[in-house]
């Protein structure tokens, strides 16, 4: 037989587009991780992978509200915007493929 298909990050961004709710016990930051590694920013529209400082994951949207990126010590001067700032304890990683996307 054929070996399986190697899951990519490309294959999980198609997948999560059609789904219609997460599992509880999915870690969404290191989905997350995984689907911006590849680079390819370009197919994120739709995935509901955008975590908010206020604890809610919003759906990548290039027609949405905007979402800012802040340090940690920063968002005390935003008090009351937690739901426009990307969360602050995302890895290092994250954070510089958001900036990369910011820029997009």
């Amino acid at each position: 037989g054929s070996a399986p298909p190697t899951v990519t990050p490309q294959i999980v961004k198609e997948h999560m587009k059609t789904l219609k709710s997460f599992r509880t016990g999915w870690n969404r930051a290191h989905l997350l991780e995984y689907v911006v590694s590849d680079g390819n920013y370009d197919n994120l529209e739709g995935i509901p992978l955008l975590p908010l400082d206020n604890g809610t994951w919003i759906t990548f949207s290039k027609t949405g509200h905007s979402v800012y990126i802040c340090r940690k010590e920063e968002v005390g001067a935003l008090l009351g915007l937690e739901s426009q700032i990307l969360r602050t304890d995302l890895s290092t990683s994250v954070v510089h493929h958001m900036q990369k996307i910011a820029q997009t």
